[in-house]
């Protein structure tokens, strides 16, 4: 684990079961699967015509009330040209319960400049840690328009 989450584990191995959208070719559980090699990722299926927002979602179900430290986003290479700005800027993490209430544990923005594959953002912490059985990761939007890229998403907790 990162520096300051010493006996957590990745929790959201297997757990993310839903998804706003998905490219062809994309698997949903690809995106916590617990490996960060290239190529094992999710991708948006991108903003339909007419439709204002580039927001996309991730959601996380752990069967049961887990307590949730942080969440490590890695970058995904992209192969497609963009040069690495299909990555989300502005985030929301969202907990409920029983998938109706939602509420807001963390809002922030990811910094630019992040090219490499497989680079981790900065870590978002869930301070202090929060018991759940569901978690969304909601990406506003990204630094190129209008899809979203996740190499990996690691979920932080017990």
């Amino acid at each position: 684990p990162p520096k300051g989450l010493e006996g957590m584990e990745n929790i959201g191995v297997g757990h993310c079961v839903e998804a706003s959208s998905i490219t062809p070719g994309f698997s949903l559980g690809s995106v916590a699967d617990g490996d960060v090699a290239w190529g094992t990722g999710w991708s948006s299926a991108g903003v339909p015509p007419g439709q204002t927002t580039d927001e996309q979602w991730l959601l996380f179900d752990f069967g049961r009330q887990s307590t949730l430290s942080a969440i490590q986003y890695f970058i995904e290479n992209d192969p497609v040209g963009a040069k690495g700005k299909r990555y989300c800027r502005d985030y929301v993490v969202e907990v409920s319960d029983d998938e109706q209430s939602w509420h807001t544990m963390a809002t922030g923005v990811f910094p630019p400049g992040a090219t490499s594959p497989r680079q981790s953002l900065p870590l978002v912490k869930i301070d202090p840690a929060v018991r759940a059985q569901y978690l969304k990761f909601r990406m506003l939007n990204s630094y190129a328009g209008n899809i979203i890229c996740v190499g990996e998403l690691k979920i932080w907790g017990h």
